[in-house]
């Protein structure tokens, strides 16, 4: 977030004395000719906060920041660029530079794009989605209600026409783990199930991959997720989790007890490895 508005001190011509006249770092640095764009676009991010701009306050012209950092015009104009595509500015035609309201969504988006077509990238996030959601077990089963409930097994009836006519509904998954966490409050946590859903989707429809696994076999993994946070049984949602990740029918309490991460990373690239095409594992891997 930027800081609040506090705007520079302006002299009688116009110029302001903020005490931010050119680049904060050395001159030096910009001269790395390979790295030149993204050492301008953290002086433009530096001096968004050294002057206190927010949203809506104008910035120095291309021309100018171009004199004040001691580079060219493309260098500010692919600086430029890669801050509006973070939602960071925004470049009106006929206006000039201004400081954009910052979105998560924005970002989340980008972040998503740049996962695709990456199988070691794709197994990171899931990971991490893994480890976010069997964190978060306690938290939703101290705040399941009844609503709650209802809602998971009205998405859970969906996914199970489709899977009786052989379609595995990547929606309906979607929809059952936003409701799953929906009482938790924690909005992080639903943008970055958003994220891996989105790059999924995306990845697999792109490459005209396909989930290998039997819809059948989705649907009840989803089922008995929902059945142990209806009972409010911490212990068999954190199993049923784990089933869920690595297809692993046999955890009892000794094996949740001594979950073992690198495992649970085996049977996330494995599944990587199943849907997606040899070229993009191997993208991945050399990353």
């Amino acid at each position: 977030m930027f800081k609040p508005a506090i705007p520079p001190k302006k002299t009688n011509n116009g110029d302001d004395q903020s005490g931010s006249r050119g680049p904060s770092r050395p001159p030096q640095i910009l001269k790395n000719r390979q790295l030149l764009h993204e050492v301008v676009r953290e002086e433009i991010k530096a001096y968004i906060i050294q002057n206190n701009l927010t949203s809506g306050d104008p910035l120095p012209t291309e021309q100018e920041l171009s004199r004040r950092f001691d580079v060219s015009r493309t260098s500010v104009r692919e600086a430029v660029k890669s801050l509006a595509a973070l939602g960071i500015l925004e470049a009106r035609a006929g206006s000039g530079l201004f400081v954009q309201n910052f979105s998560m969504e924005q970002l989340l988006d980008n972040f998503a794009f740049d996962l695709m077509f990456n199988a070691k990238e794709l197994a990171d996030l899931f990971e991490i989605r893994f480890h976010i959601e069997f964190g978060m077990i306690s938290r939703a089963v101290r705040a399941v209600s009844p609503s709650q409930i209802e809602r998971l097994e009205e998405i859970l009836e969906r996914m199970r026409l489709s899977a009786d006519q052989g379609i595995n509904s990547g929606e309906e998954d979607r929809e059952f783990h936003m409701a799953l966490w929906q009482n938790v409050k924690n909005q992080a946590l639903i943008k970055i199930l958003g994220v891996s859903f989105l790059v999924r989707k995306k990845t697999l429809e792109a490459i005209k991959a396909k989930n290998l696994f039997d819809p059948v076999f989705i649907y009840q993994r989803h089922l008995r997720i929902m059945e142990a946070l209806k009972h409010r049984d911490i212990q068999a949602m954190r199993a049923n989790i784990i089933r869920h990740y690595t297809t692993m029918d046999a955890v009892n309490q000794d094996g949740i007890n001594a979950m073992d991460a690198d495992l649970i990373r085996h049977y996330i690239d494995l599944e990587m490895c199943l849907q997606l095409p040899e070229s993009i594992q191997s993208d991945g891997a050399s990353k």
